[in-house]
């Protein structure tokens, strides 16, 4: 508070030392009592105007702001934490490796159920599926392929499709990720 006070007498100091500053106290002092009680009042009313609409406005708007983001936050944290189970379970099965032998008979099922006959499958060594078909109907293929993924979650890493010796039907070289 010593500071303040200081800096305060040095400003009125700096003030009552100018030109200015002297009219002004001049022109106070020759004001009637009345008028200079009423001057002050006036002078102390927007003095402390601006004090709150500098100071305590925007504290108090910035309180409630911070208030509001916590109320967010809080309510985000809880429902994190009660979907928690469900996150962890999801992820284990996302991070789970499809056994190669599930996905060759998955592919081979449902491409059986589509009319389509591999003329050649194998495993790779990172989990995909590699499948070789030759004469086969593109409607059926891209019907089998929209089946595997909605279906059976297994998605199309590589696919390179060559016209087939007849109308509408095709030679595919695909590789099948789980």
């Amino acid at each position: 508070m010593a500071v303040i006070r200081d800096a305060v007498e040095r400003l009125e100091i700096r003030v009552l030392e100018s030109t200015l500053g002297q009219r002004a106290l001049a022109w106070h002092r020759r004001l009637p009592d009345r008028d200079q009680f009423l001057f002050n009042s006036v002078a102390i009313a927007l003095a402390a105007l601006l004090i709150v609409l500098t100071v305590l406005l925007p504290s108090t708007r910035f309180a409630l702001n911070s208030i509001s983001a916590y109320q967010q936050a809080r309510g985000d944290l809880q429902w994190l934490q009660a979907n928690e189970q469900g996150a962890l379970k999801a992820a284990a099965a996302a991070a789970k490796p499809v056994d190669a032998n599930s996905m060759v008979s998955t592919a081979v099922s449902s491409a059986q159920a589509f009319g389509l006959e591999f003329r050649r499958y194998e495993p790779t060594a990172d989990g995909d599926l590699r499948i070789w078909l030759e004469q086969a109907s593109f409607d059926s293929l891209v019907a089998w392929l929209q089946d595997m993924a909605n279906r059976h979650q297994l998605d199309v890493d590589s696919l390179t499709v060559s016209p087939g010796s007849d109308s509408g039907l095709v030679n595919v070289r695909l590789e099948i990720k789980g």
